[in-house]
């Protein structure tokens, strides 16, 4: 049986390439991650919907062009129908194409048939905004309480910062005492490296603390219960080469989506993230 297969490129490439079709004899679903030959290039790419080409072959016959087919299969159902409803929501708010998103939000050592596939999101509709002002050391503090009391019931945590040192500092500090539950993934890995601990993460049964930057955000465990933005106030966060979106709001959709908890930590917040506390739109208690 030959099938329609319609992908969208996980590259940053024009929009009139947003989603391409090929053809496949191979059972493909929406969601696997597959090869595809892309102006003479070998390039990733979700599938979005496949079809049989029964009636259609008529139609596909009158094109000037002609279908080419899926190289390969690299990983079946790389992204589940949450990740979908991420993306679109994604795409939308941020008037952004969902390929320039994953080619983003998607580290490409991850675009590999060794990966090992986060468990399904558990959703709890519990989606709560909290802003978390103080020095380095106080925010330490109230993370080594945040974390005993996810691992306490049995959830993981995700911590994100735009610079790698600060992430190192924060690895030593929230690291004493369950130093074999604790991830950092930063672009100074090799990707070797950086796909091994990311697949050992993935399978811990016990709850894990996630420390990266900005690629943790939308592929991870399913357990995750809180996301935390570090130094939420920094210009890193906008002057990031090749990001045409917000990462805070990207952070807060990808958190409110799955009913994830959001909180914004840093010594001097933002001036958006100080009104909506003092308008009672973000809590200070973080106490959950």
């Amino acid at each position: 049986m030959v099938n329609i297969v319609e992908v969208t490129p996980i590259a940053k490439i024009p929009p009139s390439f947003e989603i391409l079709s090929y053809f496949s004899t191979k059972k493909i679903t929406s969601g696997d991650l597959v090869s595809i030959n892309f102006r003479g290039k070998d390039t990733p790419a979700i599938v979005i919907r496949t079809r049989e080409l029964g009636s259609e072959k008529a139609e596909i016959k009158k094109r000037t062009y002609k279908l080419k087919p899926i190289i390969s299969i690299i990983k079946e159902g790389l992204l589940d129908d949450n990740s979908f409803a991420i993306l679109d929501r994604l795409s939308r708010d941020l008037f952004t194409r969902k390929s320039v998103l994953l080619s983003c939000l998607i580290p490409k050592t991850l675009l590999s048939k060794g990966v090992i596939l986060p468990k399904k999101i558990q959703t709890s509709g519990a989606h709560r905004k909290f802003a978390l002002k103080g020095t380095l050391d106080d925010r330490i503090q109230n993370l080594r309480t945040l974390i005993r009391e996810h691992f306490a019931r049995g959830k993981s945590i995700t911590v994100i910062s735009p610079r790698i040192d600060a992430l190192k500092k924060m690895e030593l500090e929230l690291a004493r005492g369950i130093e074999n539950y604790v991830f950092l993934f930063s672009s100074e890995i090799s990707s070797k490296k950086y796909l091994s601990l990311f697949n050992k993460a993935m399978a811990e049964n016990h709850p894990v603390l996630i420390l990266g930057t900005y690629q943790s955000l939308f592929f991870g465990r399913g357990d995750v219960e809180t996301i935390v933005i570090e130094e939420e106030g920094s210009r890193y966060w906008r002057d990031r080469d090749g990001i045409p979106f917000d990462l805070h709001r990207a952070a807060e959709i990808i958190a409110e989506e799955r009913g994830q908890a959001l909180i914004f930590s840093d010594q001097i917040l933002r001036i958006e993230t100080i009104y909506r506390v003092e308008n009672s739109l973000i809590e200070t208690n973080i106490s959950q």
